[in-house]
Parts: C-alpha cells; structure tokens; sequence
C-alpha cells in the first residue's frame, strides 16, 4: 500500500491516516484542526475573471476571493481562517463555488476520522467531516498548509 506512506502519515497502511489531512475533489469544505478552510483549484479553461466563494447552507457567502485571471493548468490555492469581521464563525460545513470559471475542478482538504474496510472487494473507505472517500478520491495526502 505504497499510496500511503508520506512524511506526515509516515506507516503504510489506511489506519495510517487516521487523522491526517487529505486532499479530495468535492465541492464541500470544512475547517482543519487548526480552524483554516483551505483547497485548491485547478483551471480547466483560460479565464478573464473568476472568484472562489464558500457558502452557508442558506447560500449566504462566508468568504469570497476575488481571483481575476487565470490559464488552463493553473493551480488556484485558497485559504481562510473562518473569521469574519464581527468574529469567529462556528465551524461548519461549507460549500465552495466558482462563479465566472466554467470547467474547473475542486479540491479541498478534510481529515480522515474513521477508516473502515467497506469498499469493493474490502478496499478502505476513508471517513471525513465532509462524506466519505475510496482510495481513487484522494489526491494527495499530507500537510495542508504546505
């Protein structure tokens, strides 16, 4: 299971990532441990403007990043810390949209808080605040703040 080893999970085994940020396609993001909502956008298109936006559940914005261009390829990070200007919101899940970028793929990071062997043919099935994964959604595995 050489997928899992890596310097901050380190033990190759999926019970290796039990509590270690992983980084999955989803339109759904919720903080890490330390507070932050973070992801990635990767362009499938040249754009003229694009903004990232996580919303409540009501569809209010929480935070909206103003990006402006970006090229086919490139990859978009994102980061907040959850404060707004009258406070600390409660941590929740949100929902990350792209208005102004047609084809893009979204990419957030969430922790693995269960594992459990309930895939096809006994594959791990890693659970997160924000739903659970296969081997095939993680991205990349390790430090979000990298």
């Amino acid at each position: 299971m050489e997928l899992y080893r890596n310097k901050v999970c380190g033990r190759p085994s999926a019970e290796a990532l039990l509590g270690c940020p992983v980084l999955v396609e989803t339109s759904l993001v919720s903080p890490d441990r330390a507070g932050f909502y973070r992801g990635e956008i990767v362009v499938a298109e040249d754009s003229r403007y694009f903004s990232v936006q996580l919303l409540f559940a009501d569809g209010m914005v929480a935070r909206r990043f103003a990006i402006g261009w970006a090229a086919r390829g490139e990859r978009v990070l994102f980061s907040w810390d959850g404060r707004r200007e009258t406070g600390v919101i409660a941590p929740q899940i949100l929902r990350l949209v792209t208005p102004g970028l047609q084809a893009a793929t979204r990419l957030v990071w969430t922790t693995v808080a269960a594992v459990r062997a309930d895939g096809p043919a006994g594959t791990p099935v890693f659970f997160t605040a924000i739903g659970p994964f296969g081997n095939d959604d993680i991205v990349r595995i390790g430090d979000s703040a990298a």
